[in-house]
């Protein structure tokens, strides 16, 4: 494939036209493409914002907690840790859980 880049671009510049068949354009096309998608693939990272992750700090700030009680509570085991490249994470759902109602007396 290219090969057939290069002797195209070298015919291009001597004015001269290169036919190719339908099987090679479909060929050069698709490689093209399959490595536009995988480099895309590859440098897309998931967004927490989006996929019910929380960091510590949004953790903290949505829940009115302090993080000391994050850190105690993911110690104690009440709540998991995710690692995504070099950030930590916190399910949503997790912490929500860890919440538990308090029944005042007046």
């Amino acid at each position: 494939m290219i090969q057939l880049i290069r002797e195209h671009k070298r015919n291009r510049a001597m004015n001269t036209v290169t036919l190719l068949t339908e099987e090679q354009i479909r060929a050069i096309v698709g490689d093209a493409v399959r490595s536009a998608v995988s480099s895309e693939m590859d440098r897309k990272q998931p967004n927490p914002q989006h996929s019910g992750l929380f960091t510590i700090k949004q953790a903290q700030e949505r829940m009115q907690i302090t993080r000391p009680t994050i850190y105690k509570w993911l110690k104690e085991g009440r709540l998991k840790a995710y690692r995504i490249g070099g950030r930590v994470f916190l399910k949503e759902a997790e912490v929500m859980s860890a919440l538990q109602p308090v029944r005042y007396t007046l």
